[in-house]
């Protein structure tokens, strides 16, 4: 009998799927066809289930410069992508605090400190969310530094209480 690849059930995590040698279809080659588009900002759209935080954890892959998880695949065998490395900023929605709009700032500027002390960013802890941010912000753009910011499941807490808005 043939050796089958596993399939990835339940894993939405490129490096995962590709270190455990499940069937990935390679999708590397829009990825590149974006990346190489000088657009700043993207917002991607598909419907549930349909592989957008597969395709988040796959750029992350990219900007952190993970080039060995990609042999084999179109963006590292027939491109000349260098895969730099960048600051990557992932947010995921789905698993920040979101009972009130004040529990998904704090839950938010806890994840920016974080961000904050991987990067060796000094910010004053008595400042707001946006303070925090622009803080955060400012910081690479006095190095001219160009960062990577994911946004996964950015629609979680309106979901969870869009049948309690005032109207």
């Amino acid at each position: 009998m043939q050796n089958l690849q596993n399939l990835p059930l339940g894993s939405q995590t490129f490096p995962y799927i590709i270190e455990q040698r499940a069937v990935y279809v390679d999708k590397t080659r829009y990825l590149h066809a974006l990346i190489a588009n000088p657009v700043n900002k993207y917002f991607l759209s598909r419907p549930r289930r349909f592989g957008k935080s597969l395709t988040i954890s796959t750029l992350d892959a990219i900007f952190s410069g993970k080039k060995e998880l990609f042999r084999g695949l179109f963006i590292a065998e027939k491109t000349d992508y260098d895969f730099r490395i960048f600051p990557v900023l992932r947010f995921d929605f789905s698993k920040l605090e979101n009972n009130s709009g004040a529990a998904l700032q704090i839950s938010l500027r806890r994840q920016i400190t974080r961000y904050c002390a991987h990067y060796v960013v000094s910010i004053d802890q008595a400042t707001s969310l946006r303070d925090t941010w622009e803080t955060f912000m400012q910081s690479f753009e006095s190095k001219n530094q160009k960062i990577v910011i994911l946004i996964d499941e950015y629609d979680k807490p309106i979901l969870d209480h869009i049948t309690h808005m005032a109207i």
